[in-house]
């Protein structure tokens, strides 16, 4: 059980480092914020946790 909720968290961080990946380099820091943190919450959502 535990092993599984911590492959999904990597999930949750992998899907978050490739959406700001997309501002990488390009000076807006809040861009890359905020993509990040949008694709961490949809994720955070699909994964069962108590």
């Amino acid at each position: 059980m535990e092993r599984e909720l911590a492959m999904e968290i990597v999930r949750v961080t992998e899907l978050a480092a490739l959406k700001s990946a997309h501002w990488m380099g390009r000076g807006n820091k809040m861009e890359a914020d905020k993509a990040a943190t949008e694709a961490m919450r949809r994720m955070f959502d699909t994964v069962s946790m108590d």
